[in-house]
């Protein structure tokens, strides 16, 4: 008989993964999280160093922890944009019952992401020579956008399930379809309704920003990207030759 099943939801940060892991908790026989396994620094070993010497041997690691912790759920569901770059290793190790790449418009995500981006941080950079030449030559923007199409292209290519934060957040019937119905979920569309109206780790605005860095010591990012139509034309430019093919993909 098959123990735990798990189910995890990856893709990049600003697309949704906080109200998909709120969402989850209200499913019974689900143990749902946001971000439980690993954090920052394993994001980036993942990408950096092999399977074999650290990603597998940290996910067997948190595998025990996870089966120690929790044992009262038939399901346990992890919704994490750190887990981009394990997916092969989470099936692997989890014998995972399926992994989705959660997205959300680029457009959107690149502007939120660029307005709470800390430069303080270390960031995913590139491995290759030519592309990380270029990247030190190049600004904020253009790195926001490199790390989206690096990651999108990452999962695009492994044909990890997609799913779309806006169809989750607009009909029923594909959330349902898509996730409910195939792995046995009860969740009633009047609670989708509820819920679904209650945005999570919305963006704020510069003034509770600026008193959250202050008070977190971290860095203040005072501009904003607004709309794609209040972007600069070089800002455009930069979106159309790393996004705008994979954007397409997607149904963007």
């Amino acid at each position: 008989m098959k123990g735990k099943k798990y189910l995890f939801f990856t893709g990049l940060g600003r697309s949704g993964t906080t109200f998909l892991g709120d969402m989850f908790s209200h499913v019974g026989n689900v143990d749902s999280n946001h971000e439980f396994i690993g954090n920052r620094e394993f994001w980036l070993l993942s990408w950096y160093l092999s399977s074999d010497s650290y990603t597998i041997p940290f996910l067997e690691k948190q595998k025990l922890e996870i089966e120690s912790k929790f044992q009262h759920s038939e399901w346990f569901i992890d919704v994490n944009s750190y887990l981009q770059y394990s997916t092969d290793e989470l099936r692997s190790v989890f014998d995972a019952e399926e992994i989705f790449h959660l997205v959300r418009n680029p457009k959107k995500v690149i502007s939120s992401i660029y307005t709470r981006r800390n430069d303080w941080d270390i960031h995913l950079v590139p491995k290759s020579k030519t592309e990380y030449s270029r990247w030190l030559e190049e600004d904020r923007f253009f790195q926001v956008c490199w790390n989206w199409q690096s990651t999108i292209s990452e999962l695009w290519n492994k044909r990890v399930k997609v799913l779309r934060i806006e169809d989750v957040l607009s009909d029923y019937d594909y959330l349902s379809k898509t996730i409910l119905e195939p792995f046995g979920f009860d969740f009633s569309e009047n609670l989708w309704k509820e819920l679904k109206v209650k945005k999570k780790n919305k963006t704020r605005g510069k003034f509770y920003r600026f008193a959250y860095s202050k008070i977190k010591e971290k860095q203040f990012q005072k501009d904003e990207l607004g709309e794609f139509d209040q972007w600069s034309e070089g800002q455009k430019q930069i979106y159309t030759e790393l996004c705008f093919d994979l954007s397409k993909k997607l149904g963007y």
